[in-house]
């Protein structure tokens, strides 16, 4: 009886997000976070040209960041990371040769993190 009443109310709060806006994911890989933050684990993976659902925030959140919904998991994204125009991605462009690669979700969780961490962020050497 309490798991059936916990889930009922779980679902009301997931039911209560408000989608605001839908937008496609640009970059080649990356991730939907817990918290606003890179440093924050990881709810999903994203590739380039996923719908992300834009979700109306009750918290004041950072700028650099975006409420979303992507299936099931409800996190952040970095709003630079996002387009309302669907992106040309290497993905389609090469889709023989990408689908080939054979990818499976342990390869899109790092592949996202390398992009995440490394590929998309200044190098602060000298």
């Amino acid at each position: 009886m309490k798991t059936l009443l916990l889930s009922l109310i779980m679902s009301t709060l997931v039911m209560s997000q408000t989608t605001v806006a839908r937008m496609y994911f640009k970059d080649f890989m990356g991730h939907v976070h817990k918290t606003p933050s890179t440093d924050s684990s990881s709810l999903t993976a994203v590739q380039c040209a996923f719908k992300v659902k834009i979700l109306k925030s009750k918290d004041s959140i950072d700028p650099m960041w975006t409420y979303v919904k992507v299936g099931e998991d409800i996190g952040f994204i970095e709003t630079s990371r996002l387009t309302s125009n669907r992106p040309n991605c290497f993905q389609g462009k090469y889709q023989e040769y990408y689908n080939s690669l054979n990818l499976d979700l342990t390869d899109l969780y790092y592949l996202g993190k390398i992009n995440e961490q490394f590929v998309s962020k200044e190098s602060k050497s000298r």
